[in-house]
């Protein structure tokens, strides 16, 4: 238990007042959900658009803690900061480098298995925090043992983070590097979490629970150093413009 259940559940309530659109800082996180705006014509509207339409949405908020003053309480403790450092074996300390927020409502898809660093860097650690009870049917994260070993081509690093097929990259990645993939799902109460190498491969299932399933993972890297962004998303939300990118 890293978190206390109480403070788990001060911090759903400030998720839900976020995606309300409700800001105690004044300032928007990095990134939101998109606000579905109602459509007109109804019946214009082909089978296909319908059924995109009643499709239950994974959601995502980065970095949260600009956001709400709870989130940013939690995400710069310096107590999670000193536990990511010792087990990543950091002498200088940890620092935030963002954190990010999954909403995964009853009937939401699959998270493609990937790798964290092909996002935000070479050295990330994560720690990953559930705000709920989680069971095996609400798509819990799940990891690939010992996956932060294996080595990979540069075009199985990124994948598209929904598609249809969640394991893709994965198993491209076990196949190059003559690998069997061994899962291990994360299954712990609300403010139980895990810490996982950025080289990790990770995912997770649909929702298929009728519960939602809420986690913050908090992004860390050495005090004493910073990984180049790797993405124009992780660029702009360093402030890096794209003239000065390596």
């Amino acid at each position: 238990q890293v978190l206390p259940s109480a403070l788990c559940d001060a911090l759903v309530a400030r998720l839900d007042a976020m995606l309300a659109g409700e800001f105690d800082t004044g300032q928007v996180p990095d990134k939101m959900p998109r606000v579905e705006q109602p459509q007109v014509d109804v019946e214009a509207r082909s089978d296909a658009q319908q059924s995109r339409k009643k499709r239950v949405q994974v959601q995502q908020v980065v970095n949260a803690w600009k956001g709400d003053r709870l989130f940013n309480a939690v995400v710069h403790s310096e107590e999670l900061g000193k536990l990511v450092a010792a087990v990543a074996g950091w002498p200088s300390g940890a620092r935030v480098l963002q954190d990010q927020v999954w909403c995964k409502p009853p009937g939401s898809g699959t998270l493609a298995f990937h790798r964290d660093t092909a996002y935000m860097g070479m050295g990330v650690h994560t720690m990953w925090l559930a705000l709920d009870d989680l069971t095996h049917d609400m798509g819990p994260l799940e990891y690939a043992r010992g996956s932060h070993l294996w080595t990979t081509t540069e075009a199985a690093q990124i994948p598209n983070l929904y598609a249809k097929d969640p394991r893709y990259v994965l198993r491209a990645a076990a196949k190059n590097c003559r690998s069997k993939v061994d899962l291990v799902p994360v299954i712990v109460q609300r403010g139980g979490g895990s810490i996982h190498n950025g080289l990790t491969y990770h995912g997770s299932d649909a929702n298929r629970a009728d519960r939602v399933r809420r986690g913050l993972g908090i992004h860390f890297v050495a005090r004493d150093g910073l990984p180049d962004a790797p993405t124009a998303f992780a660029r702009s939300i360093r402030g890096i413009p794209e003239a000065d990118k390596k």
